[in-house]
């Protein structure tokens, strides 16, 4: 008896052995057939879910929540293998610990879970036989682009046809005020096509405002020009715009629609008004806006409120747009979810279609004529689904964003790269740019709105109008969730948090949270400002392990716990902000798929962990604002696929943690895209190693290189900086330039005669600190410039450009690149410019060089063609300065000679006597002797809308009688000033007065009340002011500090009035 118990028990044991080796032998394999299950699962789910937003089967929602959990954890436990496999790879110590019978082990325990998910898997599919859920058939592509649905705005367009028809008064403005998507534009667009309108009307134009277009005169016209001569113009002058646009209205009855109108100024809108006076009576101006104020200032008739569609009117759009001939669907149910529909659009017809075509899916049903569309995209065969897939998860992952939260839109693609929503079709592509793309789409197709892009062009944020974000949390179902306050119940299965709440603040909700093991994100509010204790972040990283985002920015922390570590499937980490964390565990170094490192602004963070070369997935390391940063760890530059870099240090030595990386780092990191910032440039001896060790003219994805060196105590080496600066040559892409307390006597070669052969595109120039230089390179034939700031050269006298005409022998260089044309304008784009601190600075001016300057026979006048903004300050030796034709932004002037201004009146009065002898004396302007207005009537500050004046002894040589457009003056310490200059009354637009630190200045004039658009005042540290006018009528705001006497008792009534 006992032989036959010994016998089962060996039977059993060796029977569970032979199992356990067999699951092993099969492990790759069973890996194999889980990777092709989840693809085979990702088509089978989006059919499911289009087909219970159709049906609204709650049998069948529960099959789609089974096989997405089922889904989910099929991909962590991939993701968790193959995490393994690469720490095994890569670390020695991994290697040892997995050694023997505990490696074994653990592929063991991963195998068992593989077969569990694939019976789970299998299992699910059985199921879904009984809801016959097919794979996704190829759709019928639609023939072609139907006009636009039009429905319930006949009366509409009646009321406003009728007022436009009407010929009575000489120019009318009607203003079209509703909410966004409310249908302002399109209703705008068939009046503007209706056959008795264009009858009526000699000419038709048409100006579309986008939302980052600021309300100008100038570009309104010239997009009036645009329309009219369908070309497209780069800056045309802005009296050859008024001449155009007042030769093609002369006469004639014109209707000028000006869509998208958000201008809240009433002088902005007389001043544009008054360009379109000369059309014949009957002409119109309709406009389109969302603001009633903006309706109310431009309109000669009160605004016409455009309300949504009724019920009715709205089923009828939703018909048209989502069902096959705009028939109702058969199906109850298919009915009562488009009645849903309608009432969440609230009658707005962009919301309509938008949900009847874009959150649905597009399969014909031939029992109830059902026509709906694929989201976000039109799928032409079965293999295509996954990028269907990937954007529609990119859309509902944006359900974790709060109303009216601004969007990062770099976060964001990283955030969606963390969660493996974004995959590269072609291997050469990055996922940032698969990510970009996507972005865009979802943009295009206005799902993100009122977008900021950066000087250049590229899109920096958006935000999600509420019923757009209403349909992204449709979309993501439970998977994502905002947990606040208000959260009575978390759903365990969730894989997104974004947590409003304080984690301090309910113990309930935390438990609650703690349930979600399979969380993959945890978020914080961007605004968010809070301390997370150790033993809070100690329960997030230990319950957490399957998170691939998590976000601790400015959370108080201090110390990062070493536990960190053990997120092998972490790819997002935020510590931004947090200024008490000194140094990083190196347990860091284990989070081996991390894409993205965040520690801006960790103001105290010293070091970066010394194997930091270990993160080998290491895509973006931001350390922006890190200001106690000492050194760079060696080996960083083995992180090739490094795209983000923002602040490169160089290190005086050895570090405590060991080795620092020098220069050489920067090697083959030729992905870096954006900004770069290298410093300490100082430590580096150009007789090292280390001096040509940089390659930045291999990083063409940079737009902006900032070079600085910190400031020497005691001797120091101008050859040295110089040998240096010529080896940190950017490549021609670059857009952005900065060289800070280089102490250099000259600049390199590529910055002198080859810079607009070697930097063709920048646009920004920041030179700052660099104290020994006494000369600049000649910038003027930068095409591109945009924004020039020269600050801090103490040692330099003169600015000096060259025309640049080459002789025969030296038109190509030995690189075969082509000079820049002579004839080109030179500061042809400059819009900004900043001189600051330059006290030897005495005067700015073009030289001529070879055959054309024997051949001058006038003066060579430099201009500034574009220039919008100017700030001189502490520059008190400055008398010349290049010609500056239509300054219209801001003018700052601190510490300066009066001759300064005064020059630039005779230069104008110069340049027009000289230009009726021979047009090539002013060949630097862009205006021609015919177009050049005289000198009685023009003058530079004409447009001007700020003047800010410091430190100067009196007003003179100002001429305020030419600030017509002037809207803000600030007056700072001009010692003689007892009286405001009576010229200042005339500057009838001014909105805003300063004055501070007028010791002299005794009254105020009563002419001020004649300021009808004076809304602000403000006076400070004016000892001897003693009276203000008696009164300022339109006057909002009125500050008054440190002017004794102004407060006496004798003054008191006087300042309750205002």
């Amino acid at each position: 008896m006992s032989e036959s118990i010994l016998e089962a028990i060996v039977k059993h044991v060796v029977g569970g052995f032979s199992s356990q080796i067999r699951m092993l032998r099969d492990f790759d394999d069973a890996i194999e057939k889980l990777r092709n299950t989840i693809y085979t699962t990702q088509a089978q789910l989006l059919d499911a879910e289009d087909k219970h937003a159709t049906t609204g089967d709650i049998a069948l929602n529960h099959w789609v929540e089974k096989l997405k959990d089922a889904f989910n954890d099929a991909e962590d436990l991939l993701d968790l293998v193959s995490s393994t496999d690469l720490m095994t790879k890569m670390d020695k110590e991994v290697r040892i610990f997995f050694s023997c019978s505990k490696q074994l082990t653990f592929r063991l325990k991963m195998a068992q879970k593989v077969n569990a998910i694939l019976e789970r898997l299998n299992d699910i599919e059985i199921e879904r036989l009984i809801f016959n859920i097919d794979l996704r058939k190829p759709p019928v592509m639609r023939s072609g682009d139907k006009e636009e649905l039009v429905f319930g705005r006949e009366d509409d367009m009646k009321a406003i046809t009728k007022v436009l028809l009407d010929s009575k008064d000489n120019l009318s403005v009607i203003p079209i005020v509703g909410i966004r998507g409310v249908g302002k534009t399109l209703l705008a667009q068939l009046i503007f096509k209706d056959k008795n309108v264009e009858n009526h009307f000699n000419l038709r134009l048409w100006v579309c405002l986008s939302v980052s277009d600021v309300f100008d005169v100038k570009l309104i016209l010239k997009k009036m020009v645009e329309y009219l001569r369908r070309i497209s113009l780069e800056n045309p002058p802005m009296d050859k715009l008024q001449s155009f646009v007042r030769e093609n209205i002369a006469g004639k009855r014109y209707l000028l629609v000006l869509d998208g109108v958000c201008n809240e100024d009433q002088v902005e809108w007389l001043s544009l008004k008054k360009e379109l006076m000369g059309g014949d009576r009957g002409s119109k101006i309709l406009i389109t806006t969302r603001s009633f104020l903006a309706g109310e200032i431009a309109g000669t008739t009160p605004p016409y409120v455009l309300k949504g569609l009724s019920e009715e009117q709205s089923w009828s759009l939703l018909c048209h747009v989502a069902f096959e001939e705009g028939r109702e669907p058969l199906r109850p149910e298919v009915l009562e979810y488009g009645r849903e529909i309608v009432k969440i659009c609230r009658g707005l017809p962009s919301m309509i279609k938008l949900m009847g075509n874009g959150l649905s899916a597009k399969r014909p049903d031939a029992s109830s004529g059902i026509k709906i569309i694929e989201p976000f995209s039109e799928i032409s065969t079965h293999s295509n689904f996954l990028p269907v897939l990937k954007r529609k998860e990119c859309f509902a992952y944006c359900s974790l964003f709060p109303e009216d939260c601004i969007i990062d839109k770099m976060t964001l693609i990283k955030l969606w790269m963390a969660q493996g929503f974004i995959h590269s079709s072609n291997g050469n592509q990055h996922m940032e740019d698969v990510g970009d793309e996507y972005f865009m789409s979802l943009l295009r197709n206005s799902l993100f709105l009122e977008f900021k892009k950066d000087e250049w062009g590229n899109v920096l944020s958006c935000r999600m109008d509420d019923l757009i974000r209403d349909a992204a949390v449709f979309v993501a179902g439970t998977g994502s969730t905002i947990i606040d306050m208000k959260a009575e119940i978390i759903n365990k299965r969730s894989r997104h948090f974004l947590f409003c709440s304080s984690l301090h603040s309910s113990r309930e909700l935390l438990d609650q949270l703690l349930k979600a093991k399979k969380l993959r994100t945890f978020l914080l509010p961007t605004q968010y400002k809070g301390r997370l204790d150790k033993a809070i972040i100690d329960k997030l990283i230990s319950r957490f392990k399957y998170l691939r985002v998590l976000d601790l920015h400015d959370s108080g922390i201090e110390m990062v716990p070493p536990s960190i570590g053990n997120l092998l499937l972490l790819r997002y980490l935020d510590l931004s902000g947090n200024e008490d964390i000194n140094l990083l565990p190196t347990s860091i170094t284990r989070l081996l798929n991390l894409q993205t490192l965040k520690l801006s602004s960790c103001v105290n963070l010293k070091e970066l962990p010394r194997d930091i070369w270990k993160l080998v997935n290491l895509r973006h390391l931001e350390i922006g604002g890190c200001k106690s940063l000492a050194h760079m760890p060696d080996g960083l530059g083995r992180l090739t696929t490094l795209q983000t870099l923002p602040l490169f240090v160089i290190g005086k030595g050895t570090a405590s943690l060991g080795k620092t990386g020098g220069l050489s780092e920067l090697m083959g990191l030729n992905n870096l895209r954006g900004e770069l910032t290298i410093l300490n440039l100082g430590h580096i001896k150009i007789d090292t190693s280390e001096s040509n060790a940089s390659n930045l003219e291999s990083k063409g994805f940079l737009q902006a290189v900032r070079l600085q060196w910190e400031p020497i105590e005691g001797d120091f080496d101008p050859a040295n900086d110089e040998a240096l600066l010529e080896t940190l040559r950017p490549h021609p892409n670059v857009a952005l330039l900065g060289i800070e307390g280089y102490m250099g006597l000259n600049f390199p070669s590529w910055m002198k005669d080859d810079i607009f052969w070697c930097l063709p595109n920048l646009v920004a120039i920041n030179i700052s600190r660099c104290s020994k230089c006494q000369h600049l390179p000649s910038l003027s034939h930068l095409h591109c410039l945009k924004t020039l700031y020269v600050g801090e050269l103490t040692s330099l006298e003169v600015i000096e450009e060259r025309d640049h005409e080459p002789s025969r022998g030296n038109l190509v260089g030995g690189s075969g690149r082509q000079p820049a044309p002579s004839s080109a304008v030179p500061f042809s784009s400059l819009k900004e410019l900043t001189l600051y601190k330059l006290p030897h600075l005495t005067g700015w001016r073009m030289r001529r060089e070879g055959v054309a300057a024997k051949n001058q026979q006038f003066p060579l006048f430099l201009s500034f063609p574009c220039l919008s903004k100017l700030s001189i300050e502490h520059c008190p030796n400055l008398t010349s300065m290049p010609f500056f034709l239509n300054l219209e932004e801001d003018l700052k002037l601190t510490d300066v000679r009066r001759e300064l201004l005064q020059q630039q009146s005779m230069m104008v009065k110069q340049t027009i006597s000289t230009s009726l002898i021979s047009s090539t004396s002013i060949s630097s302007s862009s205006f021609s002797s015919s177009s050049f207005p005289s000198f009685s009537t023009y003058s530079p500050f004409s447009k001007l809308k700020s003047l800010h004046i410091a430190s100067i002894k009196d007003l003179d040589g100002i001429q305020w009688q030419s600030l017509r457009n002037l809207r803000s003056l600030v007056l700072i310490t001009i010692s003689n000033l007892v009286y405001l200059p009576d010229e200042i009354q005339y500057a009838t637009t001014l909105q805003h007065l300063k004055i501070v630190n007028c010791s002299n200045l005794m009254t105020l004039p009563e002419w001020m009340g004649n300021l009808m658009s004076l809304q602000k005042l403000e006076i400070s540290q004016c000892l001897n002011l003693t009276s203000l006018p008696d009164e300022i009528y339109h006057l909002q705001k009125l500050i008054i500090s440190d002017c004794p006497k102004l407060l006496e008792r004798s003054h008191t009534e006087t300042v309750k009035r205002f």
